[in-house]
């Protein structure tokens, strides 16, 4: 918590430079104090999540597109959407969300263990007609990627990777 506080005029031209500062320096360190004891769950760790799916090569009619992104910063929370389905028009959100509903969903996704996935590369394994979907995040200077194919969240070993991404699937913010 920072606060502000009435400061007397510094620079009296009765009083010699030396006594203003010394009246001023108290207020300083007791503000650079207040700063940097705040807690971390206060200060905003910068974080962007990005999930892309789309259905690949099927009839037009059962296409579609997924773009999910959300973002914490010193300017606040943010999510957007991006989605297209069959032969209709893409449909966009973007909004700015609560601080609560953001600690909720980013604490429930940690959980589920979205920052456990090492940082994959783009598979160089090109399969006519598969396209690639992919989670990522980062939040500080810990990141994780991972991509699969539809097929993939089938798997036994991909429970973890199918759990996050139907948290993204399922966000109400």
């Amino acid at each position: 918590m920072i606060f502000f506080f009435a400061i007397p005029p510094f620079f009296d031209k009765k009083r010699p430079l030396a006594t203003s500062v010394h009246l001023i320096l108290p207020f300083l360190i007791l503000l650079m104090l207040t700063d940097s004891e705040l807690s971390p769950e206060t200060k905003i760790t910068p974080t962007s999540i990005v999930w892309q799916e789309t259905s690949g090569p099927v009839a037009p009619e059962f296409r579609y597109s997924v773009i999910v992104r959300i973002q914490a910063d010193a300017k606040g929370f943010f999510f957007a959407k991006k989605e297209t389905k069959g032969n209709h028009p893409a449909t966009e959100v973007k909004k700015k969300i609560s601080k609560d509903s953001y600690s909720k969903f980013i604490t429930q996704l940690i959980q589920s263990g979205a920052l456990e996935h090492p940082y994959e590369n783009l598979p160089t394994e090109k399969i006519t007609g598969i396209s690639y979907n992919s989670f990522s995040i980062q939040r500080g200077s810990k990141k994780s990627r991972f991509f699969y194919v539809l097929k993939d969240l089938e798997k036994a070993e991909f429970k973890k990777k199918k759990r996050i991404i139907d948290q993204i699937k399922g966000i109400r913010l």
